[in-house]
């Protein structure tokens, strides 16, 4: 263990856990035994290059309280993303929930969502705010795709730790990748470190895990009808993940990537 001030609660020369950016649950759902090579490890895509690795974004931040604050949100999407199996664990809360076609007033457009009202909103948006306040303060692990600003992170901050509301237009969604009307994914494995689409007031920051999009959305993108917190009840959207342009790129990226180490030219999935 190493010493130090833990960054969520501010405590002072305790000891620091081995805190991920993304949860530990995410890696484990990126092993795949099948492979051709016969080694499981995922396969992280970084620029130009694809790999086998057992290596994950971790560094000491949390003192071991906070680190136990975050667990149940984590523990609670971990249950409703892809399983191991490939199925959605979101579909147990759905047996008899409709989808309808959401049209946004605005007129932005329309989304295949569905209204669960058993949904646990605040604590989705908890783990959401919890992976992009981590992946702006680590230092031994940067994350240079995302670009929030330091009063948006420590809003973030507060927010986590139960002190404060979210600001004002500050919405959390939740969008599940789908491969076009079936409940299934391609990218049931997929994670991904959180990016910005767009900096600023008027920004909008995503990630992935395990299939599922979490979308972070400020000012006047914000979108409260579809907020985990700000609707009276939660929605979940589904999407076809060729639509959505952080799967797409990812794709590219993956089919593209010069593949070393022992990945050569095995086909495998991305992650």
């Amino acid at each position: 263990m190493e010493l130090g001030n833990c960054r969520l609660c501010d405590a002072k020369g305790v000891e620091l856990q081995n805190s991920h950016i993304l949860p530990k649950w995410t890696y484990r759902r990126a092993f795949d035994d099948s492979r051709a090579n016969g080694l499981p490890n995922p396969v992280v895509v970084e620029g130009d290059t694809a790999i086998q690795t057992s290596r994950e974004n971790k560094e000491p931040m949390l003192c071991r309280d906070c680190e136990q604050r975050l667990s149940p949100d984590e523990n609670y999407v971990s249950r409703i993303a892809y399983q191991d199996d490939g199925s959605l664990g979101l579909t147990r809360m759905m047996t008899s929930t409709p989808m309808l076609k959401l049209q946004l007033p605005d007129g932005r457009g329309h989304f295949r969502a569905a209204k669960i009202e058993s949904l646990d909103g605040p604590a989705i948006a908890r783990f959401a705010a919890s992976v992009f306040w981590r992946a702006h303060v680590a230092t031994r692990q940067k994350v240079d795709s995302l670009k929030l600003w330091n009063p948006q992170a420590e809003a973030l901050r507060l927010f986590i730790r139960g002190e404060a509301p979210l600001p004002p237009r500050s919405c959390f969604s939740l969008v599940v990748t789908v491969d076009g009307e079936q409940l299934t994914s391609v990218h049931s494995t997929t994670s991904s470190v959180p990016a910005s689409g767009r900096r600023g007031h008027d920004g909008f920051h995503q990630f992935i895990a395990a299939g599922l999009l979490f979308n972070l959305s400020l000012g006047n993108v914000a979108l409260p009808e579809i907020c985990l917190v700000c609707s009276p009840v939660p929605h979940v959207i589904f999407q076809d993940w060729r639509q959505i342009r952080l799967a797409t790129e990812m794709t590219a990226m993956f089919l593209t990537a010069e593949r070393k180490g022992h990945l050569g030219r095995v086909a495998v999935k991305p992650v």
